[in-house]
């Protein structure tokens, strides 16, 4: 049980949450209307005939020549979905594989290795072509710890569009991705002189009560017929640091783990998960010295086994910071 929960947290951090800054991207657009985010200071390198008959369309190399990052294309004949290419490839090759929609609107699949040596995403067009686009030390060592490379990955990620798929923004007011193959729309929430985090849109926001807000409540969303919440405290916390905060949770057996991580933004979180599974969260001291718990509940059911939820987590856990 405990392997399953740890392999939660390292799915969700090397996903989208372990990455410490913004990388500068260069755009460029194909003659299949596909538009190419790359590292804008990586130099491209010539493919060989080998490589190009493999489906390479492109390779670069960073400009210390330790990162390289690669682009295949191949003709998989069907258009399939970004799930369906989950259901279809999942298997122990990979530590972790999800759907996801990024900011452009472009759903697709992002992916880490089991053995931590690459990351990427892929996603098909229309005419059955297989973008895959792959990230990876030239000396094949594990990712975990490479920030910068990390945070390259997320920038050109977020930037990556078909052409057919820009056309097709929300059109809901304020709605900024969508997750867990459209089941989740996500808004962006900020508090005053606090936190911003994102939550779901099409979930009901909950009115608190005075009582609920006198424990330190901000809001609450709920997907009721499914069992599903996300509720955001906060209380202060006078002499404390996020170090302070992992401690007293490893130190708590009401969690059954905590992780220090950092996210693209630079801020720093602890994720947990609670004992009975039923909840997971993350939380930090904010720059004004109080405690930020961000927390999401399955009623009756293991959160770290139910899809919907753990994306969902990991894409609130990537996008908090505080104002």
């Amino acid at each position: 049980m405990m392997k399953r929960m740890s392999a939660l947290l390292v799915a969700l951090m090397l996903c989208l949450a372990t990455v410490a800054a913004c990388a500068e991207v260069a755009l460029f657009e194909t003659s299949q209307g596909l538009t190419i985010a790359v590292p804008a200071d990586w130099s491209q390198l010539e493919l060989d005939e080998e490589q190009k008959q493999q489906g390479y369309a492109l390779m670069m190399v960073s400009a210390d020549k330790s990162d390289l990052y690669v682009l295949i294309v191949s003709d998989v004949e069907d258009a399939f979905t970004a799930q369906e290419i989950v259901d279809a490839m999942k298997d122990d090759t990979y530590a972790s594989m999800q759907a996801y929609t990024n900011a452009q609107g472009q759903e697709m699949v992002i992916y880490s290795y089991a053995d931590q040596t690459m990351i990427g995403y892929l996603f098909c067009s229309d005419e059955g072509l297989l973008y895959n686009f792959g990230f990876m030390h030239l000396d094949g060592s594990a990712l975990t710890d490479d920030a910068e490379l990390l945070a390259v990955a997320q920038e050109c990620m977020a930037a990556t569009v078909l052409g057919e798929a820009a056309a097709e923004p929300a059109e809901e007011e304020g709605i900024i991705a969508t997750i867990a193959d459209g089941e989740v729309e996500l808004m962006m929430v900020g508090i005053a002189d606090g936190p911003v985090f994102p939550a779901p849109a099409n979930w009901s926001d909950l009115e608190l009560t005075e009582a609920e807000m006198a424990e330190g409540g901000l809001a609450a969303y709920s997907d009721e017929a499914n069992g599903r919440s996300m509720l955001v405290m906060a209380s202060e916390m006078a002499n404390a640091d996020n170090e302070l905060l992992l401690s007293v949770y490893q130190n708590d057996a009401y969690y059954a783990t905590a992780q220090l991580v950092t996210n693209e933004h630079g801020q720093e979180v602890v994720l947990y998960v609670t004992a009975d599974l039923e909840m997971a969260g993350y939380s930090f001291v904010g720059q004004d010295g109080w405690l930020y718990n961000f927390i999401f509940a399955l009623d009756g059911g293991d959160l770290t086994q139910n899809e919907l939820m753990t994306e969902l987590v990991s894409y609130c856990v990537s996008n908090t910071y505080f104002q």
